[in-house]
């Protein structure tokens, strides 16, 4: 939450860049640990939510408007 709280605010090309090797190092420490296989789901969803997070860090990405946006998308 908190690197998607820090994207929320304006952010320079060197300062996406630490996000994103942040992001790796989250991203490799999930992958790396090992859980049963009853947490596979979470897992997954977690994986999921980094790669919505890194897109969301790509230069051009629209900023999302809250938490809830982020996470179902925008409401009809």
């Amino acid at each position: 939450m908190a690197l998607e709280r820090a994207m929320a605010e304006p952010t320079t090309p060197e300062q996406r860049t630490a996000m994103i090797e942040q992001l790796d190092r989250i991203e490799k420490a999930v992958v790396g640990t090992k859980m049963p296989g009853a947490f596979a789901d979470q897992a997954y969803i977690l994986r999921r939510h980094i790669r919505f997070v890194r897109d969301s860090l790509a230069p051009g990405a629209a900023k999302p408007a809250d938490d809830e946006t982020a996470i179902f998308g925008a409401r009809r």
